[in-house]
């Protein structure tokens, strides 16, 4: 009675079990739309009032994720193989993706540990529901917190952050979108049995960045002062060769008018950080990527 109200032209030969929405354009219309919103799996066989003519939808949702098999027009002696058809072809589809999703379920929860075990990187609860899951270094096994991470971090983006640990669990890098457009990095030291956060290396990057920007508009011979649009901006630390070196990766491109278009000025760079061991460190080393190396570096989620 519930799907004759939502559409009085339309009517529901035979469904596989699911929770069935349909929605159509207007009687008068030659042309009508279907759409099915289901738990697990459905194919419905849906035939205008007066036609010989049917459609079989087959469709699906695997915990938030919807699969549309095929929108199938026949006459209505054929549509039983084409169903058991489309039937199978979902369970299938549906097969191999709760494999995949239990997959990445297991890899999202799963906390990234410190090389030594004893420590861990966790999102912790939010404080209520309108809040973000704060991210924060917490002993193994246990729930306490031993560095609060950077309250900027706790937005919606925080399911991407990630942490990069040294080999003797001394020191990490915390990578974390800052915002839309802006990946960044902090960097922590094990010192006197504490965690102490050590100044950013995004300054220093920045500067080098701007350069190579610079430079790239000076030799395109446009404006010095030309208006650039942001894009994009990257800090972040992919790799502790060993214990005191850490690879910083760090690009910005911007969006600079040209003519009646818009053409992109960017700089992609991988510096060397060697650290002291006494809370300090310095840029060593500055390597411009050309393309076909920065295409091997894996993004970080969102870039």
């Amino acid at each position: 009675m519930a799907l004759t109200m939502l559409a009085p032209h339309l009517e529901i030969r035979d469904f596989w079990h699911g929770c069935i929405g349909i929605q159509s354009q207007s009687a008068a219309s030659r042309k009508a739309s279907y759409f099915a919103s289901v738990t697990y799996g459905l194919c419905i066989v849906v035939r205008r009032r007066n036609s010989r003519s049917i459609a079989i939808l087959s469709a699906g949702r695997v915990v938030g994720h919807h699969f549309v098999i095929a929108v199938w027009r026949t006459k209505e002696a054929e549509c039983e193989p084409i169903m058991k058809y489309l039937l199978g072809a979902f369970f299938l589809i549906s097969a191999l993706a709760l494999r995949g999703l239990a997959q990445n379920s297991e890899q999202a929860e799963k906390p990234t540990q410190s090389p030594d075990g004893k420590w861990e990187y966790r999102l912790l609860e939010p404080e209520d529901d309108k809040s973000d899951q704060p991210p924060a270094i917490v002993k193994t096994d246990t729930d306490d917190v031993v560095v609060k991470l950077p309250e900027d971090a706790a937005n919606s983006f925080v399911g991407a952050a990630n942490v990069v640990w040294s080999p003797d669990s001394k020191r990490f890098a915390f990578n974390y979108r800052a915002g839309s457009r802006y990946v960044t990095t902090e960097l922590y030291e094990m010192r006197g049995g504490k965690w102490q956060r050590l100044r950013s290396p995004q300054k220093e990057a920045s500067r080098t960045l701007e350069r190579a920007k610079t430079a790239e508009i000076r030799e395109a011979k446009l404006p010095a002062d030309i208006y650039q649009r942001r894009i994009w901006d990257t800090f972040r630390v992919i790799e502790w060769p060993d214990a005191r070196t850490a690879l910083l990766y760090a690009y910005s491109i911007r969006a600079v008018p040209v003519k009646e278009d818009t053409a992109d000025i960017d700089a992609y760079y991988v510096f060397t950080l060697k650290f002291d061991g006494n809370g300090r460190w310095r840029i060593v080393n500055a390597k411009k990527l050309p393309a076909e190396e920065r295409e091997k570096i894996p993004p970080m989620e969102g870039e």
